[in-house]
């Protein structure tokens, strides 16, 4: 489960869907999934851990 806020979503993103800014996901759950699926689409990633079951996922330029 993945969780991010709608207006970072607007920000981060053009209307053509092109990423123009980093933006966060807090991940509960297997994050690797998250950002292998993330990965398929090209989108560049950094992890940080925070618990044993929770990570944040920030989508990098």
């Amino acid at each position: 489960m993945f969780y991010v806020a709608k207006q970072a979503l607007t920000d981060a993103f053009t209307e053509l869907g092109v990423l123009i800014a980093p933006i966060s996901f807090q991940i509960v759950g297997d994050a690797q999934a998250f950002v292998a699926r993330l990965a398929e689409w090209h989108f560049n990633t950094q992890v940080t851990t925070i618990s044993h079951n929770k990570a944040q996922v920030t989508l990098v330029l």
